[in-house]
């Protein structure tokens, strides 16, 4: 990272009649001084930290621009000024040496004429200091964070005093009163970070100086995040010890360390040709000179990314460098690889330890491990396929989404397309960007958004290609590779024009001429032939659009045997070993069964050599490139579509236990039963799919494992964009996909979106007079409107629901699940007798409802968390019992939000020592399955800081990162802020907390929470708000409320059918 420093003093004005500034001169010298310090910034003098003093405009100029040029990329361009300033209209103009004051603009340095001087820079991180008056006046001059790329990424102001105050120069000190505070603040900070960002020096500076005299700057991205200044007052903050030390022997199943551990190997489709200025560049980015860790390659799919990248970690990587502690390769394109995953996996091959060993243990965790690992010795790690754990491809068929279509829409709710589908991958990723001395190379077609600012560039740490087609002789050998002859010329320019000399095409393309009977091989004959070369005109098409066209022209040169087999796979997701492909071969009608294995071998061989499958020979497996595999999919149409899915569907189901659901541990335990499911909702088999999700893999999914993202990615095919129905799903034949979609969007916080479902299904009940149904769907909705803070709308839900439990319906379930929701519903609002009364009915109905349905010992749950525990009648017995019965049941998410209200208890009752450890259970399980729990980590938060005061920093660290959160929990983080002594913070959060409790206004409230942030509000000296009644108007009578009320008078008279 190259990076340079412009400082300028101008003490004299022999033009002008500004009073002299003698402590410039002593501003740039100390300032210079602090800079050049190894242990601070390390800029050498005097290439990279050029000072100045006294002047002239053109000098200043001229030393800017020069300075611009010398700045890398991923460099700073520091420019600091000391001197006096002119406001001339809404510009700023700097005085130097030769400014004449009765004309500033035109002798002056203007902020735009800065800016204009260093346009010819690289840098994306651009710095202005400005000791002088007025300073806050350049903010307006300066380009902001949102610019295109190949403009500035955003200039960070730090100012010495407002657009209409003046700057301090105090007559007997030495230097002025501003750049004072700054030399003070990069003395460092024993609370700080290893490095100080510009905006803690702008923080630190500011807490130096007196409140008439406050610095000022522009909050921009970069600044709070680029790691600039070495704290020399850094203390470094004690590690938790690593439990999971190295052995001294490896788990057999991975290679001895540092030979290479593959997850999985790579398979290849061709031979490894040219890419020499890739290869280079890559060992060149190896070098431990060179500053960046991360390395991403970025390309549409086929165009040889992983190859590359394979090549290079098996064949180059050890050459380039004889230090690296290991090598790994990871791929996201196999079944069940994920961030989690990887690092356990990572882990295990950097300790010697077993995979199974880092099972359980928290991502938070494995991260922290990860890291540690990395940062200790040169570990080289390639992940391959990244875009997998992306946001645009999470959904059960990401391994057929398209280039054109990935990253355009986002189909997790209102998420960034290129974010991770999990926060922590995200953090996991940003992280990265920061180890040494290892390197991570990173495949991906879209790049994440957490490796690049707000401007679009690279973050710090990163380096970002686009990896272009191959050179045209490069292109040509490898078309030589698989067998073709031909004139050179001709070669290079067909592969040109027709593919841009895209890899995956030109294996495809090999495969044609290979099959071109009149004369295999020749690729002249072929490409001038009308009915096979000389056809392909896609001259006026884009890259992706001549790949497609190519590929499509290759599936339609298969013979039925090879397109029915290319077919099966492309429906299937993973790769399938020759046992799968016999068994599915065999479900599919032969004209005649003798020599059907060998038949089967031709095919398989007929596809390998025209490059569309490709076969693992150490795995024994067959996958398709992902671009195949799009391709593929979108001519399966019609009866070839049911034919296929038929065969697959078939022999899955025959797969599968006695009992797949009931003792499944892990998603992999599950695949089978998800492939099915996924197949028939491909096949437009909706009811079959809805009736297998309803038959016990959704409760698997969501009682035993959580699987909240994995449902809503299996099922998300069904909806629009907006989560409407698909036009060709019928909402009849989906009652049950639509609750275990609503079921998994409640838990993963996206309650608008849960809301619009359960409406769906109401207004299905509606339809067909289901009014057991309809129960269910109410009280549903009840829950998704209290979720939302709308209390009031919640009760007239739950209001209706109630009604229909004294109507003799047929289905107990959605009675219990009413009561239940109810009683924690009055329990919330602080009606308990009422509550109670409810309870007294649930005790003796009987719990055991399907898990879809309710989870087990959601009922005690509720009654110890609403009803007990406000009134301060809970016990450890009660919290046992209910434990107990979680854990019989297998019920997880219950026992995860036992363990936090447990803690919550014996925090309240003055034992934050034993609260720690099951609000670490209840923080441990939210994030093993991505559902963060930022309460209990707040509460895990306090409890530390209750039992250990020593961990203030630590609690700081918690309250700081949760405080901007529009979902922050504002009561513990406010016990938080006021016991740290920020009373300010705690007012503030204590106030949002009251206001949240309050929601509609009495008597919608939530009573116990409303409780709490009142007393704590008086706890720190301050009455609690006044605050807008309950308004009737608020929220009119809907129409589909007013059918309900019309059906439950119906089933009261006797005349309405269904129940």
């Amino acid at each position: 990272m190259q990076s340079v420093a412009v400082l300028v003093g101008v003490t004299d004005y022999p033009r002008s009649d500004y009073p002299s500034v003698p402590a410039a001169r002593e501003n740039v010298r100390r300032l210079a001084d602090e800079l050049a310090r190894d242990d601070v910034w390390g800029l050498p003098r005097p290439m990279r930290l050029v000072e100045l003093v006294d002047p002239d405009r053109a000098t200043v100029l001229r030393v800017v621009a020069d300075a611009g040029r010398l700045v890398d990329r991923q460099g700073v361009l520091l420019i600091y000024f000391v001197g006096h300033a002119e406001p001339v209209g809404a510009e700023l103009c700097l005085a130097v040496r030769d400014s004449d004051r009765t004309n500033p603009r035109a002798t002056g340095v203007a902020v735009t004429d800065l800016v204009r001087a260093a346009g010819g820079s690289r840098a994306d991180k651009r710095m202005v200091i400005l000791d002088c008056c007025y300073s806050g006046r350049a903010a307006a001059h300066l380009p902001g964070v949102a610019v295109r790329a190949g403009e500035s990424a955003g200039w960070y102001l730090l100012g010495a005093a407002d657009r209409s105050s003046t700057a301090s120069a105090p007559p007997s000190a030495e230097t002025t009163l501003f750049t004072a505070a700054l030399l003070r603040a990069m003395e460092g900070d024993p609370e700080a970070d290893v490095h100080l960002t510009p905006t803690q020096l702008w923080q630190a500076a500011a807490a130096l100086l007196p409140p008439d005299n406050q610095p000022v700057h522009n909050d921009v991205a970069w600044a709070r995040q680029l790691p600039w200044l070495r704290n020399r007052r850094h203390v470094p903050r004690p590690r938790a010890p690593l439990v999971l030390a190295e052995s001294e022997e490896t788990e057999r199943n991975l290679p001895t360390r540092p030979a290479l551990y593959a997850e999985p190997r790579y398979i290849g489709s061709h031979a490894f040709t040219g890419r020499a200025a890739q290869l280079a560049s890559l060992t060149d980015w190896a070098m431990p000179a060179q500053p960046h860790p991360v390395l991403l390659y970025e390309a549409i799919g086929g165009t040889g990314k992983s190859m590359l990248t394979w090549e290079w970690i098996t064949n180059h990587a050890p050459g380039a460098r004889t230090d690296w502690a290991g090598r790994m390769w990871y791929s996201f394109y196999d079944k069940g690889a994920m961030m989690a995953d990887f690092c356990r996996r990572a882990l295990a091959y950097m300790t010697g330890r077993s995979v199974e060993s880092f099972e359980g243990v928290p991502q938070a965790r494995l991260t922290e491990l990860l890291l540690h690992h990395l940062d200790r010795k040169p570990w080289l790690l390639v992940l391959d396929g990244l875009e997998r754990v992306l946001v645009a491809y999470h959904r059960s068929d990401a391994s057929r989404l398209a280039d054109e279509t990935a990253g355009r829409t986002d189909e997790i709710a209102s998420r960034d397309p290129r974010s991770a589908i999990r926060p922590l991958d995200d953090e996991l990723l940003r992280q990265l960007a920061g180890v040494g001395p290892s390197k991570i190379l990173v495949t991906s077609r879209l790049t994440p958004r957490v490796l690049v600012n707000a401007a679009g560039q690279p973050i710090p740490g990163v380096v970002v290609e686009r990896l272009p087609g191959l050179r045209p002789p490069e292109a040509e050998a490898l078309l030589r590779s698989c067998g073709i002859r031909g004139d050179s010329y001709r070669i290079q320019d067909f592969l040109q024009r027709h593919c841009d000399c895209h890899p995956l095409v030109i294996g495809v393309v090999a495969g044609l001429i290979n099959d071109y009977l009149p004369d295999r091989g020749n690729f002249d004959r072929w490409a001038a032939a009308p009915e096979h070369g000389g056809r392909l005109d896609v001259g006026d098409l884009d890259l992706v659009q001549k790949r497609n066209h190519i590929l499509r022209d290759a599936l339609d040169a298969l013979n039925a045997e090879s397109r029915q087999l290319l077919w099966t796979l492309s429906l299937l997701v993973t790769s399938v070993d020759y046992a799968t492909l016999e068994a599915l071969d065999a479900l599919r009608p032969h004209p005649t069964a003798a020599g059907a294995t060998s038949a089967l071998r031709r095919t398989v061989g007929d596809l390998e050599r025209r490059g569309l499958v490709q076969y693992d020979r150490q795995a024994g497996r067959w996958d398709l490139h992902p671009v195949v595999r799009a391709t593929a999919r979108t001519t399966l149409r019609g009866a070839d579509l049911a034919s296929v899915g038929d065969r697959i569907i078939d022999h899955f189901s025959r797969q599968a236990h006695d009992d797949p659901y009931e003792n499944a541990t892990t998603l992999d335990h599950l695949s089978d039963p998800i492939t099915v499911v996924r197949t028939m909702i491909e096949l437009g088999r909706f009811a079959d799919a809805n009736e297998m999700m309803g038959a016990g893999l959704t409760a698997a999914m969501t009682t035993r494992l959580e699987a909240y993202h994995e449902i809503v990615a299996l099922t998300r095919p069904l909806f629009r964009s907006d989560w409407s129905l698909a036009s060709a799903v019928p909402p009849s034949e989906v009652t049950h996909l639509l609750v275990a979609m609503a079921s998994a969007l409640f838990q993963l916080e996206m309650y608008e979106q849960a809301a619009a479902l359960v409406r769906l299904r109401i207004a299905l009940a509606l339809e067909s007079q289901a009014a057991s149904a309809l129960r269910l769907d109410l009280t549903n909705y009840g829950t998704a409107q209290a979720r939302l803070n709308r209390p009031a709308l919640a009760q007239r839900a739950y209001a209706l629901a109630n009604e229909l439990i004294a109507l003799p319906l047929t289905d107990p379930s959605s009675a219990l699940q009413t009561r239940i929701n109810l009683m924690a519903f009055l329990g919330r609002q602080g009606s308990w007798q009422e509550a109670e009364r409810l309870w007294t009915l649930i005790e003796p109905m009987d719990q055991d409802a399907p898990g879809a349905v309710m989870q087990p010992a959601a009922a005690q749950l509720y009654y110890l968390r609403y009803v007990r525990y406000p009134r301060g009648l809970l016990s450890a017995r009660e919290l046992t019992t209910a434990e107990r019965i979680a854990t019989e049941r297998r019920s997880r998410p219950v026992l995860r939000n036992l363990r936090r209200l447990r803690g919550e208890w014996l925090l309240s009752t003055g034992a934050p020592a034993d609260a720690a450890a099951p609000l670490e259970d209840a923080v441990r399980m939210a994030n093993e399955v991505d559902v963060p729990d930022l309460a209990a980590e707040a509460y895990l938060a306090l409890a530390n800081l209750g039992a250990r005061p020593d961990r203030r920093a630590a609690a700081r660290d918690v309250a700081t990162r949760l405080s901007p959160r529009h979902d922050a929990p504002h009561l513990p983080l406010a016990t938080i802020w006021r016991l740290l002594g920020e009373t300010g913070s705690a007012v503030a959060h204590a106030r949002a907390a009251y206001a949240r409790a309050w929601a509609d206004g009495e008597p919608y409230v939530w009573r116990f929470e409303l409780d709490q942030a009142a007393a704590l509000l008086r706890e720190l000296g301050v009455q609690p708000p006044t605050l807008a009644p309950y308004d009737p108007a608020r929220y009119p009578v809907e129409d589909w409320e007013r059918r309900v009320a019309a059906l439950i008078a119906e089933h009261r008279r006797g005349t309405t059918g269904r129940a």
